[in-house]
């Protein structure tokens, strides 16, 4: 994540599920030029069922299984589109 964070305007949401049974984590990250909250993409994400949290330009978060996982990631990748605009 250092390297991705490093790119001017850069932000990644990634997912890591470890099985079905027990779900993964959730990372978002973004570039210190880009004026975006990842905290707040987070937040979406444990809405929808994950725990975490984060600020500024980092956040992670985990699921206790892969639905809940793929819930979370679809509901912070849908706050990230909406914050980006």
């Amino acid at each position: 994540m250092p390297a991705l964070r490093a790119r001017p305007g850069c932000v990644a949401l990634l997912a890591c599920e470890v099985s079905p049974q027990s779900g993964g984590q959730i990372f978002c990250a973004a570039a210190a030029d880009v004026a975006l909250d990842m905290g707040q993409i987070m937040r979406a994400a444990t809405a929808a069922g994950a725990r975490g949290g984060g600020r500024g330009t980092w956040a992670q978060g985990g699921a206790a299984n892969g639905a809940l996982l793929r819930q979370a990631f679809d509901a912070a990748g849908a706050a990230l589109a909406h914050l980006a605009g």
